[in-house]
Formats: C-alpha cells, structure tokens, sequence
C-alpha cells in the first residue's frame, strides 16, 4: 500500500493457510473476520455499544452492511473463531497468532524466496545492495524489523535479540566462564531429575545468563549454593517449578525488577545467618544439608563446619579438665 511508513505503522497477521474450518464459512464470516482483526487491539477485543447491540457496532467499525455482519458473525461463533459478549468481541488465539515466533525452517525458507524474488525482479540489483556500503547520504534503511508486540517501537526487540546473541557469541570454545556456566546447568539438570521435573531444554540463554554473574565476580560455588538452595525451596513446595531452569534464577534487574539473582542472593544471605544460630543448639552439621533442611553446597560452608566441630571439641575437653 502507498502512503504507509512501514517500520512505524501498527499491522496484525492475517494467515495465509486454507484450513478445512476456514473454507467451509460463508464469505461473509471471511470478509468480517480480517477486518475485525484489523480494529482489534492488541488482547484481540473488538469494543462495541452496549445500546446498540454487537451487530450494528461492528458493521459501523468495519464498514460493511447489517446484513452481512448479520451473517458472518455467527458463523464464526459457531466455528470458535471469536467469541460474542455484550460489550465486544473477542478474536480467538488472537495473542498468540500475532506474537509467536517463526520456525528457524521457515525463517529460512522465507529468506531464500525473498531473494530468488529479487533476483527475477531486479536481476540481482537488490541481492548485490545488501553486501556493499550502498549510498551513506540515503536516510532510508535498507531493512526494516518491526516488534511484533509493539510495532510503532520496532528497535526494541530488536535490540534485545542482538544483546543476547552477542553474550552467546562470546562463550567461545575453550572459554573457562563458560565451562563454569555448564557447571551450573549440569547442577540444575541433576537437581531436576532428582526432583522428576521435566528435562532442561537446550540452555544456550542460560549458560548466556549465568556466564555474566561469573564475569560479574560471583564465584562458581556461590552459584552452585544457589541452584541447591532453588532447589530445596521447588521440593518443599515453597517456589514454583517454573522458575527452576537455567535463566530465572541468575537474571539481571530489568525494567525496573529486581531480577532472579537477587532473590537467588537473598537465599544466601538468609541461609548464612540460620548457620551460627542452627551451630548453637547442635554443634555438628549432619549431613550435606542445612539446619533447616535446605541444601547448602559444602564447599560453600566448609570453614564455618571446622569451626563449628573445633569448638565442640574445646568444650568437651574443657569438661573433661574441670
């Protein structure tokens, strides 16, 4: 369309496959539904007037005769495609549809018509601009990638994708942060088969994630105590298993969050303070958990245990002498 500054306008995705369902509606359905996802906003609801009814609101917004909505609305109640109630109309699935991500498949598949296309059109003008330093002076980008959550702020998704490939980009072989971050993950894997959670997905944003506490100077044990204190809390009911991967608990504050490292610090901290009043009423530690029944990495607390038993055997001498 002519007129329109794509980077900056406000778009939905209108699916191109035939489904069985989609071809059976009456052309009326089909008409009303893409423009009703065209006045959608961004949960998918259509507001409409309560005075005068569903019907006569859409047919005002979309333009289309009484008639025609009279027809069309209903088949798509019947078929799930939108949901009828007295204030609006809500598009089914419609979050989902306009925010999900393409297959890295069909990216590339994309990709390659895109340029075959380009080629038949241009004779290979356009394939050859993308690979030169083309004309500094020309204010209009060659490429353009909107956000699909919020297309009028196209750079910022974008921006987000280049930071975290980058951080993936720097865990090269042989980095020694990074044979550390999968240290970690390694724990968290253990801890969730132990535990009969699902298997970890691939964890390239984690060891991402965990690799920047390490730079940051968090040492490897302090992050090893962390997955085992997270762990504790999942098995004891106290934290939702849905925040026990490789990404949540060693997050970064963003957005004005705290992030999941600090409350992952947080449980340290708390789980260093129970230690000396947990030694005085039982001078030894038994076994590889906590006083409180929370796992606690012995490396972690390995001197305060030496201290603890030296000074059981002080007082049982002492005893002894008197």
């Amino acid at each position: 369309m002519l007129g329109l500054d794509y980077p900056r306008e406000r778009y939905f995705r209108f699916y191109c496959r035939n489904t069985a369902q989609w071809a059976l509606l009456p052309w009326q359905a089909r008409a009303l539904y893409g423009l009703l996802g065209r006045e959608a906003d961004r949960a998918g609801l259509v507001h409409c007037s309560r005075s005068r009814g569903v019907e006569a609101s859409l047919a005002a917004i979309c333009d289309l005769p009484l008639e025609v909505v009279s027809v069309g609305l209903p088949a798509l109640a019947d078929e799930g495609f939108v949901v009828v109630e007295r204030a609006h109309v809500r598009i089914a699935s419609f979050v989902e549809s306009q925010e999900s991500a393409a297959s890295g498949a069909l990216r590339t598949e994309a990709y390659r018509e895109r340029k075959r296309a380009n080629i038949l059109v241009t004779g290979g003008d356009a394939v050859k601009r993308a690979v030169t330093d083309g004309d500094a002076s020309d204010p209009v980008p060659y490429r353009a990638v909107p956000c699909r959550a919020d297309p009028i702020s196209g750079s910022s998704e974008a921006g987000s994708r280049s930071s975290t490939n980058q951080k993936r980009a720097d865990l090269v072989a042989g980095d020694p942060v990074a044979g550390e971050a999968r240290q970690v993950v390694a724990r968290i894997r253990h801890h969730r088969a132990r535990l009969g959670l699902p298997a970890l997905p691939k964890a390239k944003a984690g060891i991402a994630t965990i690799a920047a506490r390490l730079r940051e100077g968090v040492p490897l044990p302090e992050l090893i105590a962390a997955v085992d204190l997270r762990a504790g809390r999942v098995e004891r009911g106290q934290d939702g298993e849905g925040y026990f991967d490789a990404v949540s608990p060693f997050t970064a504050p963003s957005g004005g969050r705290p992030g999941g490292w600090s409350y992952s610090r947080d449980l340290l901290t708390q789980a260093r303070r129970r230690q000396p009043r947990a030694a005085e009423q039982q001078p030894r530690i038994e076994g590889p958990d906590g006083p409180d029944g929370a796992p606690v990495d012995g490396s972690l607390f390995a001197a305060a245990a030496r201290r603890l038993r030296s000074r059981a055997d002080d007082g049982v001498t002492g005893g002894d002498a008197s």
